[in-house]
């Protein structure tokens, strides 16, 4: 498809003179307008009485209006913005028989995808039409069947290894149904990844109670302010998580030290945390993610006025419970700014009254109501250990209004006049909790990691004095006597709860598998997205320096024999209260491939994979692009062997996959280290040229050193 942009009076719009892309990236620029000029085929209008355009994968720009014009009519002008870059409009008066022209304006002159007409109006299941339903079903129904049979057999893995403790199910929402039950049989739990910190969100607290199951959290990523970690806990506190495992780093919560004083001034508060539960309710809420996922996607309701519009109002809800003669939660907040939940101690002694602003820039102030029914005698603020004093007018019992800052989370503890009940609660609510759990079906055999030596375990540490001479060499010689040195991991530690110092010097003998003839080997000391030292790392091999910096990644051992026994030491000298290493510690192998070609050679890079640069030589520097591209013929004779292309850069430049032939294969999104390797089997065309696309996540700086395809047998 052949687009051009015009000249234009508004100055606002600039113009670039580039083909349309099919790679979807994306880049912030200033909007533009694209034309193309095509012809309707004289048969359309008997065939398709009815037309739409649809448009798909515009920049993603926060609010921009996208309008859409055709043979001069304005037919449609969406609003771009989160995750949504499509849209779809219907077209039957604009077109014309023979040539029509079609005029978009991009709000980040960028098209990505596709544009096409046709005379199928946008519409999901269960609208779709018999038989494109019973498909569409089918393979909703069978995503569903794999992801849960993917889960079963990773809980029945863990099973084999740890038959007793509680497993965390991570993200569990878009199969929240089997994964529940899978929960239930092999003694799981569901976790949020985050946005239960973000905004309030009880959906995977509710479907565990309803289990007799826990549910945990994480905030997804550390909070900047005060009130932003105010904020995650109040809305755990108040949607009903029962634990918060983990912060990426403790440093996420002691490096603050606005955070860290309110952490450690909250215990009481903080620590309620696993010791209360909310209670089931009378009433369900039923949940559907067979539902959900068949009416999830391509569009969502009310899209264009083409689908119906759902009705989310809770009125009429509320007014059926009340006929039914539901009880309503016996406590709640009157004002709107200031949200409460009612918890139940675990031991079933107290009800837990749970408030908090939710408002993180402005303090507000509310009372804690009693509805009939609950009328306490006493009141006391667990953080304060105080007594709050009730106010008794009539029927209604009540707390005076409480103060609130941004973010501010108050927890009230009154007695429940249910104390005979009391352990045989706490009985069952622990054995749902901590239930046994489904054999295996199959047993598995034991994980092997291939070409992998790990280094972590089994060191041993010798502590150093802060002003100890900053040459250490001498310990790390090969001769030296550790025996009596203490036996650990090269981990990290708390100073000075754990250690009494934040420097130390590590010693750590391996060998070199017997299969690693050929090829190269590498020695990592690495964590996943931070550096494994927040200071200064320093290591030897056999008593010679190879490493100073904050982590090893992919040094060259390759000079390493098979069967070879060495020393490895390395002295860590720390920043902050958490000392050591934060990472893990391991050797890689990597066979020699049986055939290989060399990448190198004349690129032709682009900042934008709309229009491209001159070509440029890599290996090299990387100046600016965002991708390169280049063709290079594959031997037919190579075929059913095993591809892997490897890129090596001089440092983390943002490399995060390549395309073959059109198809997007990713690395991990977390950039670890200045290796990328992957499997592109499947989309290798041997005999035939093959394009190669080398991708980045933005424009940007660095270098790269080598670019191989390697094939295994």
């Amino acid at each position: 498809m052949e687009w051009y942009q015009p000249e234009l009076a508004d100055d606002s719009w600039p113009v670039l003179t580039a083909p349309h892309s099919d790679i979807a990236m994306f880049q912030p620029r200033r909007p533009a307008v694209w034309h193309r000029h095509f012809v309707l085929p004289p048969e359309w209008k008997a065939r398709q009485p009815r037309t739409w355009l649809y448009v798909f994968s515009l920049n993603r720009a926060k609010d921009e209006r996208a309008p859409m014009f055709l043979n001069g009519k304005k037919v449609g002008e969406p609003v771009m913005g989160g995750i949504r870059n499509w849209t779809v409009a219907e077209v039957t008066s604009a077109l014309k028989p023979g040539e029509n022209l079609l005029a978009l304006r991009l709000p980040q002159n960028f098209l990505g995808y596709r544009v096409y007409l046709t005379g199928q109006a946008p519409a999901q299941y269960p609208r779709l039409g018999e038989l494109l339903n019973a498909q569409w079903a089918d393979l909703i129904r069978w995503q569903a069947w794999t992801r849960q049979e993917s889960v079963r057999r990773s809980l029945e893995a863990m099973r084999e290894v740890d038959p007793d403790r509680s497993v965390v199910c991570m993200a569990p929402d878009a199969f929240i149904s089997g994964l529940e039950e899978l929960c239930q049989d092999y003694g799981g739990h569901f976790h949020n990844t985050g946005s239960m910190a973000g905004w309030w969100n009880e959906s995977c607290p509710m479907m565990m109670r309803a289990a007799n199951l826990p549910c945990s959290a994480e905030p997804g990523g550390p909070a900047r302010t005060l009130p932003e970690f105010k904020f995650f806990l109040g809305n755990w506190l108040t949607e009903g998580v029962n634990a918060v495992h983990y912060f990426i780093h403790i440093g996420d919560v002691f490096w603050n030290p606005e955070i860290r004083q309110w952490f450690e001034e909250h215990q009481p508060m903080l620590a309620a945390l696993g010791k209360m539960h909310v209670p089931k309710a009378d009433v369900a809420v039923l949940f559907d993610d067979d539902v959900d996922n068949l009416l999830g996607w391509p569009w969502k309701p009310g899209h264009n006025g083409y689908l119906s519009q759902f009705n989310h109002s809770t009125f009429l809800l509320r007014q059926i419970l009340a006929w039914l003669k539901i009880k309503p939660i016996p406590g709640y907040a009157p004002e709107a700014q200031i949200l409460s939940t009612h918890e139940v101690s675990n031991n079933g002694l107290y009800d837990v009254w749970v408030l908090f602003n939710r408002d993180r820039e402005k303090p507000g102030k509310s009372s804690l109501v009693f509805r009939e029914g609950c009328r306490p005698e006493r009141c006391l603020d667990l953080q304060t250990k105080e007594e709050v004093p009730l106010v008794r007018e009539g029927t209604e019992v009540r707390t005076p209004e409480l103060e609130f800052g941004p973010a501010d989370i108050r927890i009230l503890l009154t007695p429940r006049a249910q104390i005979c009940q009391a352990p045989l609660e706490w009985l069952e609510l622990q054995r749902g909790w901590w239930r046994g759990t489904t054999p295996p079906r199959k047993k598995l055999p034991p994980y092997r990691t291939p070409n992998t030596l790990a280094l972590t375990a089994d060191w041993k540490i010798k502590p150093l004095p802060e002003d100890a001479p900053a040459d250490q060499s001498a310990l790390a010689a090969p001769g030296l006597d550790d025996s009596h040195w203490e036996k650990t991991d090269l981990v990290n530690w708390l100073v000075p709860e754990e250690r009494a110092t934040h420097r130390a010097l590590f010693r750590r003998q391996f060998t070199v598998p017997a299969g690693w003839q050929e090829g190269e080997i590498k020695l990592w000391i690495k964590s996943w997205i931070h550096e494994a030292v927040r200071g200064r790392l320093r290591a030897w091999l056999d008593g010679q320096p190879i490493a100073d910096g904050n982590s090893v990644t992919a040094l060259d051992l390759t000079q390493l024999k098979p069967r070879s026994t060495h020393l490895l030491a390395v002295e860590i000298k720390s920043e902050g209260q958490v000392a050591g290493c934060i990472g893990n510690s391991w050797l890689t192998h990597l066979p020699r491939p049986e055939n290989q070609i060399d990448l190198g050679g004349s690129w032709t890079p682009s900042r934008d994979g709309l229009a491209w640069d001159p070509p440029a030589t890599l290996p090299g520097p990387w100046n600016g692009w965002s991708m390169a591209r280049r063709r290079v013929p594959v031997p037919a004779a190579w075929s059913g062997q095993t591809v892997m292309i490897q890129l090596e850069t001089e440092t983390q430049c943002g490399i995060f996959g390549v395309m073959i032939n059109g198809r997007l294969v990713r690395r991990l999104h977390h950039e670890v280290g200045t290796v990328t390797s992957l499997n592109v089997t499947p989309w290798i065309k041997f005999g035939h040229e093959n394009e190669i696309h080398i991708t980045r996540q933005s424009p940007g700086q660095g270098a790269i050193k080598r670019i191989t395809l390697n094939f295994f047998p």
